[in-house]
């Protein structure tokens, strides 16, 4: 099922909120956003040299209905893109947590919807390999980020093995027994933790822009260049920075702030009371306490009192 709701920002700016679930766009259904739409926060540290920085949206809706098929068991199991139309720019990208949320069983009610971006999702994601081998950092980067849906990402092309390369990470190699700890299980590291050592070790900051992976070198960015190696599994090209994206200092900010969600992951409460009834009739059922008026039929009610002479003004249902 594929979701989409629309609403204009404070510019005037056309954004569109799109959620498929199951990866089955076959169908459409309309959201109605809230008053307060969409929240996107990116994540903080005490450094402003973060190796990998991910953000979460918060998303509010009003509806009467249930939507139970966007909760997926998986982490990577309901999609989430937040789009500037007017701009043509991505503002989010990522997967829906599995989080509760309370509803009345009657009513307009705004619910509220939690979303990680997709390089965030990779902490809930483990590093798997068939083969414990030896690779390069590249095929390493292209394994993690394709589970999250992304096919390719953005380097710096001024980290070089000499001044005269330019494609650095197919030719840095490192073994993949380095993401599985030393104790007698082998845990494997999360893929965001193998990312964030690449990260340290390049001393550069893996972020998203427009729907893309972009590792971010502040200092050049002090320098204005805008020369990146773009790398896809097939091939590497180097391509400069489209103006709409341009990457500036004041592009990326360090902020103390954070979104906590509680520790559950699919979880369903369901509270149920149960009363022995000796009987579903009160003792005087046409007694005024247990009776209530239905309006919309008065007028017909009203000739039956008249006719039959009773006492009451109105026909009363009982509950």
């Amino acid at each position: 099922m594929k979701y989409i709701g629309e609403f204009s920002n404070y510019d005037g700016e056309n954004i569109r909120v799109l959620i498929i679930t199951h990866q089955d766009e076959t169908e459409e259904k309309s959201l109605v956003m809230s008053g307060d739409p969409v929240t996107i926060t990116y994540s903080s540290s005490d450094s402003i040299y973060e190796p990998v920085k991910g953000s979460e949206a918060t998303i509010e809706i009003l509806s009467r209905s249930y939507y139970f098929d966007m909760y997926s068991s998986t982490v990577t199991g309901t999609e989430v893109q937040v789009d500037n139309m007017t701009n043509g720019i991505n503002l989010f990208k990522g997967y829906l947590t599995p989080c509760i949320y309370e509803q009345d069983f009657v009513g307009l009610d705004t619910i509220q919807l939690s979303a990680v971006s997709s390089l965030s999702a990779l902490d809930n994601i483990k590093y798997e390999t068939s083969s414990r081998e030896t690779k390069s950092f590249k095929e390493i980067i292209i394994n993690i980020i394709e589970k999250v849906g992304l096919s390719g990402f953005y380097f710096p092309d001024n980290i070089k093995l000499t001044s005269t390369s330019t494609n650095i990470l197919d030719n840095v190699f490192i073994s993949e027994e380095n993401f599985f700890d030393d104790d007698d299980e082998q845990t494997p590291w999360s893929c965001k933790e193998v990312l964030e050592e690449i990260s340290k070790y390049f001393g550069v900051t893996c972020t998203m822009i427009n729907g893309g992976v972009w590792f971010i070198d502040y200092d050049r960015i002090k320098t204005g260049e805008t020369n990146y190696n773009y790398y896809s599994r097939e091939n590497v090209s180097t391509v400069k920075v489209d103006p709409d994206i341009t990457l500036k200092k004041n592009n990326f900010r360090h902020a103390d702030m954070s979104i906590s969600l509680d520790e559950t992951y699919g979880k369903i409460t369901v509270n149920s009371n149960t009363y022995e009834v000796d009987n579903i009739f009160p003792d005087d059922p046409f007694d005024e306490k247990n009776m209530t008026i239905i309006p919309e039929y008065s007028p017909y009610i009203t000739y039956l009192h008249e006719k039959t002479k009773s006492s009451h003004k109105h026909f009363l249902w009982w509950t």
